[in-house]
């Protein structure tokens, strides 16, 4: 039995065509800004002009309440001097070399683990592994406060069997990155897995089991087979973990028990970073200019090495063509 839908209006049986189809309308650019618009105006007024306020900020001297007056760059002078925002941006570069190669590296691990399991073992394994991904971060913080305690700490405990235990993760200069690193990695390492996974699902299983019919070994076949077709993916998380890293504050700013105001990063200042000199200089001190500052030589950092991801990426691409 075999049912005919016709369109009174001539066009073909079994087709719904939108209203607007072939008119002048649906093509002009005019009605595709109008689509974005709502997009847009949200974007112009919760980004861009956060952005510009900012940089302007940033040539000022402001308290919050009076009259902001023009400074030129004494700002960035002040924080270029500073020792607390030039040791913020040091914890921060060590903080970066260490987190954004373990994210890379530590989700392409789990997703090859778990890529050997069964599909109905494999999901219910995606699903543990990316619930720290989802949890709160200052129940993230308030577990690894836990954990990290010296001698008592269950992560101490683990790693005595090293010949770490009694570690001061969180009390010692020398230790809080790496601490940082541990807890960072165990939050984020579920999402990267995930991204990592759904490419491993996405190389053709006939590459792979071609590869092993010209006895190509575990190593051989990850190397020359799965690596080359996930660099995209690898190339979009190392972004992700760059952006995250740069930004980081709630997570260091809980491990240390900071506050608003100056001195915050745990002893020493091992856990300071500058977004967290930004706020204690802004919320702590009053001094909203040298905030903004902060965040402007941030920001100019950020461009700077995505620039230069991109820039290698497509120095790469063109080598291999």
């Amino acid at each position: 039995m075999s049912v005919d839908i016709s369109i009174s209006s001539g066009r073909a049986r079994g087709h719904l065509t939108s209203p607007l189809a072939g008119s002048d309308l649906s093509s002009s650019p005019a009605w595709s800004y109008a689509l974005l618009s709502p997009f847009l105006l949200v974007y112009a007024v919760f980004v861009l002009l956060p952005i510009f306020f900012g940089l302007a900020l940033s040539l000022m001297k402001w308290d919050g309440v009076g009259t902001p007056q023009f400074i030129g760059l004494a700002n960035f002078q002040a924080i270029a001097t500073n020792r607390k925002v030039l040791a913020a941006f040091g914890n921060l570069i060590y903080f970066v070399a260490l987190q954004v190669p373990i994210a890379v590296i530590s989700g392409l691990s789990l997703a090859l683990f778990v890529d050997r399991f069964s599909p109905r073992a494999a999901a219910f394994i995606r699903a543990i592994l990316l619930l720290p991904f989802i949890m709160p971060l200052f129940l993230t913080a308030a577990i690894w406060l836990w954990m990290l305690v010296p001698q008592f700490g269950l992560f101490d405990q683990l790693t005595s069997v090293f010949g770490l235990g009694n570690v001061e993760w969180l009390s010692n200069p020398r230790y809080m990155i790496p601490g940082l690193v541990i807890v960072e990695t165990w939050r984020s390492a579920g999402f990267n897995m995930v991204l990592f996974y759904a490419g491993l699902k996405a190389i053709p299983i006939e590459q792979r089991e071609a590869a092993r019919i010209d006895g190509a070994n575990t190593l051989q076949e990850i190397g020359f087979v799965i690596l080359p077709q996930l660099a995209p993916i690898a190339f979009i998380i190392t972004i992700n973990a760059l952006f995250g890293t740069f930004q980081v504050f709630d997570l260091p700013w809980l491990l240390s028990k900071s506050g608003f105001v100056e001195g915050q990063g745990g002893a020493g200042g091992g856990l300071l970073f500058p977004v967290m000199q930004s706020v204690a200089a802004g919320f702590g001190s009053l001094r909203f200019g040298q905030a903004a500052a902060i965040g402007v030589v941030l920001l100019l950092l950020i461009i700077f090495v995505t620039t230069l991801m991109f820039g290698a990426r497509t120095l790469l691409r063109r080598r291999h063509v």
